[in-house]
């Protein structure tokens, strides 16, 4: 994988929060910035392989972005990462 921008580690933390809070609460994706603090308090209290595949999620779909013209508002929850290594 080569990356020839920046990674910011808040975006990148932000997305895999959302996409982690998504995946339970589908029916909150109009009113997401309503549930943004608790869909943050419930990524810092999940386990660090909940974490880790979020995280790989959101860098999936960030480094998609440029590739298939998807936006921010595109579907972010049907990335599903391999983190065998990560078991």
């Amino acid at each position: 994988l080569k990356i020839e921008e920046y990674i910011v580690l808040d975006v990148l933390v932000g997305h895999a929060v959302r996409i982690a809070w998504l995946a339970e609460h589908p029916h909150h994706e109009a009113s997401y910035a309503e549930h943004k603090a608790n869909a943050w308090h419930k990524f810092y209290t999940s386990s660090p392989y909940d974490c880790a595949k979020a995280i790989a999620q959101a860098l999936q779909f960030l480094t998609s972005l440029g590739e298939s013209g998807n936006s921010e508002t595109g579907d972010t929850l049907g990335i599903e990462p391999n983190l065998s290594s990560l078991a």
